[in-house]
């Protein structure tokens, strides 16, 4: 079909007609089977409940597949999707599609939904070829109902799929994350934004800023050229000492402090050819710290029998690790989350970080979106007192889960410092 045929018919402007071109029309094109089988009520009935969203969402999903079994546009529309998500990972510009409102209406992000169900079948044979347990696929597919709730904060509580989200669900296809219980992970090597982290014979750990990192007074980092800047750190290891500025376990660097530790009591915590397990959390609340916690133990020993690995430390970027939900949320989960790591500095961005994981959306004036939880207003405190919403990093000794719910970072440290 005549890709212009197919962008009048979905109402698409010329500017997606050229996306949908160059991220490799022609060659789904080429292999479209006809009606995808991802795209039947039966397909559906088998995989939708494998995402255990709360949302009953089979009535809308049998409409969208009569709408689309009389459409051909719709078919080869959801065909490239599939191809270009799940298969190629060609998916610049597809960010910007919109939904197709002319042709499904309300259930247009519906659509969208299926398009990323249609992953189940594939993660079941990732599983299959890993060799992983059944519960690998399973524990996948309900990172696709945790996307739920935020396409219908951002569109009048309709349910459905931001389809930007669905790329994600392709490094589970390659093997390259595992769903294990409450969180994801994904065996890195130690990322660049990772601070040196060091522990001593008795089992304390110190975390060090890099060289070149650049600090704002608060103990933050920032940009480079940032006018907030007031210190580039230096990390320096020689005459048997390693020498830099020290990182409270409550997430900021101590600006005023240097410290110097002792090379034959203090050793870095991973080694260059170390695989580290950095954490994801999907949406869908009830991270309770049990949960967490048998998370973690499940991902070490899985990739302990079944990979071979010895994972050394977790570590993890998000929205959720920035250190002003300490004093905004501080009964919630995710603080219970941040108390049992150590916490750590990234640089700041865009300052709306985490915006479209709460609300669905991060366009227009962020102090009018509709607010239904106390994370969403904290998040909206922030903005309307000047603030910025920043990410964080944590990290987590494997050697220390065992001390798991004591807050071990902050209750051990020789650098301690909430402020």
């Amino acid at each position: 079909m005549n890709l212009q045929t197919l962008c009048k018919k979905m109402n698409y402007s010329p500017e997606i007609r050229k996306i949908l071109f160059e991220t490799g029309y022609e060659n789904s094109l080429k292999t479209f089977p006809g009606l995808p089988d991802f795209m039947t009520p039966h397909f559906q009935e088998t995989y939708y409940p494998l995402i255990q969203s709360k949302w009953n969402l089979l009535p809308a999903i049998r409409r969208v597949c009569r709408i689309t079994a009389e459409n051909p546009e719709a078919q080869i529309l959801a065909w490239h999707l599939h191809q270009a998500f799940l298969h190629t990972g060609n998916v610049h510009g597809l960010s910007s599609l919109t939904l197709p409102v002319s042709m499904f209406g309300d259930d247009a992000g519906i659509f969208f939904l299926m398009i990323a169900v249609s992953a189940i079948p594939m993660i079941e044979k990732t599983a299959h070829r890993l060799g992983l347990p059944s519960r690998f696929a399973k524990e996948s597919a309900t990172w696709i109902g945790g996307t739920i709730p935020a396409f219908a904060e951002a569109h009048n509580g309709l349910p459905g799929h931001d389809i930007r989200q669905t790329s994600w669900l392709k490094l589970t296809i390659d093997g390259e994350l595992f769903r294990i219980g409450r969180l994801e992970f994904r065996p890195i090597p130690l990322p660049s934004y990772a601070p040196a982290i060091y522990r001593n014979k008795t089992g304390g750990i110190i975390a060090l800023c890099p060289d070149r990192w650049t600090l704002n007074k608060e103990g933050f980092r920032v940009s480079h050229d940032s006018p907030h800047a007031v210190l580039q750190t230096t990390l320096n290891h020689c005459g048997g000492k390693i020498t830099g500025t020290p990182i409270s376990p409550f997430g900021h660097a101590l600006i005023k402090k240097q410290l110097s530790l002792d090379d034959t009591l203090w050793t870095p915590v991973v080694s260059p050819w170390d695989t580290v397990l950095e954490i994801h959390i999907p949406g869908g609340g009830g991270m309770t710290p049990d949960k967490v916690r048998r998370s973690l133990m499940d991902a070490v020993e899985l990739f302990r029998q079944h990979f071979h690995k010895e994972i050394p430390l977790f570590i993890c970027a998000s929205w959720i690790l920035n250190p002003e939900w300490e004093t905004r949320l501080p009964n919630s989960n995710i603080v219970s989350f941040q108390r049992e790591g150590y916490l750590f500095p990234l640089e700041i961005g865009s300052g709306t970080d985490g915006l479209f994981f709460l609300f669905g959306r991060e366009d227009g004036n962020p102090l009018s979106y509709p607010v239904r939880n106390s994370a969403q207003r904290a998040m909206q405190n922030v903005l309307r007192e000047g603030g910025t919403l920043k990410s964080g990093g944590m990290f987590l000794s494997v050697a220390d889960l065992k001390d798991f719910g004591t807050q071990v970072y902050r209750t051990r440290s020789s650098v301690i410092s909430s402020k």
